[in-house]
């Protein structure tokens, strides 16, 4: 079988916001081709080739202005596919970001979280949403979700927090802790 990986983030650019959520919402697809060049079904050595996307990432948190530019960093990493909610959901309302944010958690392999040093109220309803879509049970741990927590931050809350997933300190290590995940 040959495998092929499409990279959506080299055309995601010249795509509106609006309708990279639906790149967003595509899978891994197996196609078949149905006729060779021969015209006879089958007779193509492509008939059972799948095509993958690369993992889903969200990056839920701090906007980039005011945590120095962290997302763009991490979207430096190759082979992921990343749903960033400043740029690829309309932002005007929470009538139009709310649902897409929300599907595109749902649909998430990976969210990476970066409060930074604010309360970040809604970052955390992202967390707990992905948190509660890639979990059994209440005291699981998700590998896939990936915490920053900066070291001035309060610490009574920590204990808790470290419970969730993967809890790092710095952005090096989320993204030394995402490209572990690839």
């Amino acid at each position: 079988m040959v495998e092929y990986l499409i990279r959506i983030e080299k055309i995601a650019g010249s795509i509106p916001a609006e309708s990279r959520s639906l790149l967003w919402a595509c899978g891994s697809v197996g196609l078949e081709h149905i006729a060779g060049s021969d015209g006879v079904r089958g007779s193509n050595p492509l008939r059972s080739t799948n095509y993958n996307i690369m993992k889903k990432v969200y990056l839920a948190g701090q906007w980039n202005q005011y945590e120095n530019n962290w997302k763009e960093e991490i979207k430096k990493i190759k082979g992921f596919s990343f749903y960033d909610p400043e740029t690829d959901s309309n932002q005007n309302s929470s009538d139009t970001f709310y649902p897409d944010d929300m599907k595109a958690i749902k649909e998430a392999d990976i969210l990476v979280a970066n409060p930074g040093m604010a309360p970040s109220e809604a970052m955390w309803v992202e967390v707990g949403y992905f948190l509660a879509n890639n979990t059994k049970s209440p005291e699981d741990s998700c590998p896939q979700l990936i915490i920053i927590w900066k070291e001035g931050r309060l610490k009574w809350s920590k204990d808790f927090v470290d419970k969730t997933g993967v809890v790092v300190s710095d952005l090096e290590s989320a993204i030394n802790q995402l490209e572990s995940l690839m």
